[in-house]
């Protein structure tokens, strides 16, 4: 990761703009920006969401070169990796070469930009209903797919998929029960916003629950790919990988894939872990096991 050239960086300017932007102009943010002027990217951000309140896409513009402007960093621990971008209490050590930037990357942790470019956090209902359309395409693909154990049915992979669905559904049933029972709109618009909030928490916690759990499974594979990285290479090796090694790689990406990471970053991941012999490798593997579970 290369710092962002700092040429035109001039010291002390991110303490207190020089010259004042143009406030009237669409990209008014272009000169303080290139500048590293952070005062002056805020106060041009913050004086045209308050004079064009009705014309968020300068924010919105603004908004996603700052992103692309801040350095992103690798959070991994075991398989577990994603992206997001640098914070201001993170290690100093991650900022050498991009300090010029730490103002930008405040501007984005504080959110007051993205609110005004993107308008205020959508109701708890509305992101559980976006995130639940996710996890059901999620599950309907689990139950009709070829299960990748073998062993008891009633613990297999498309038996868990059709239980949490199950589940799901009593959600529903639950909300309409309660919702049934009040004839004030305002109040099962309410009911509808508590029922969601419990749903999404309750999901989120028991996410982060199987992830403590896979942990251990985790401590497993390592070991098992660490072996085979020290093996010699002969038939018996290739063996190991065409059975074993071939389940892992799967579960890693349909882990990956259900993270929310495409189908092709999956492949990358499961490549950077060692598991595999190249992203495109994956995407073949991934590809042809998704024919035959179809």
């Amino acid at each position: 990761m290369e710092p962002y050239p700092a040429q035109s960086h001039e010291p002390g300017k991110e303490n207190g703009s020089i010259d004042e932007p143009d406030y009237g102009d669409r990209q008014g943010w272009a000169r303080p920006l290139q500048e590293f002027d952070w005062n002056g990217v805020e106060n041009w951000f913050r004086n045209w969401f308050s004079t064009h309140p009705e014309d968020p896409r300068p924010l919105r513009d603004l908004l996603e070169k700052l992103k692309q402007l801040v350095p992103k960093i690798d959070i991994e621990n075991g398989f577990e990796t994603y992206k997001r971008h640098l914070q201001c209490d993170d290690d100093p050590e991650h900022w050498k070469g991009w300090e010029h930037l730490k103002r930008g990357a405040q501007i984005l942790e504080l959110g007051e930009l993205a609110r005004a470019a993107e308008g205020d956090i959508p109701e708890t209902s509305e992101t559980w209903q976006r995130f639940r359309i996710q996890i059901e395409e999620r599950l309907r693909e689990y139950r009709e797919s070829e299960e990748i154990t073998k062993g008891a049915e009633e613990l297999s992979r498309a038996s868990h998929a059709t239980q949490a669905q199950e589940l799901l559904n009593n959600i529903d049933f639950i909300e309409r029960a309660m919702v049934g029972e009040e004839p004030r709109e305002e109040y099962r618009k309410w009911v509808r916003e508590f029922v969601s909030e419990v749903a999404f928490s309750a999901f989120e916690a028991g996410r982060h629950t199987q992830a403590a759990w896979g942990k251990k499974a985790e401590d497993f594979a390592d070991t098992g790919l660490r072996v085979r990285r020290g093996a010699s290479v002969s038939g018996q090796q290739s063996k190991e990988k065409s059975a074993p090694g071939t389940m892992i790689r799967l579960c890693e990406m349909d882990r990956l894939i259900a993270d929310g990471h495409s189908m092709a970053r999956a492949a990358e991941i499961a490549a950077s872990m060692g598991l595999g012999p190249s992203a495109e490798a994956n995407r073949k593997l991934w590809q042809r096991n998704k024919k035959v579970g179809t």
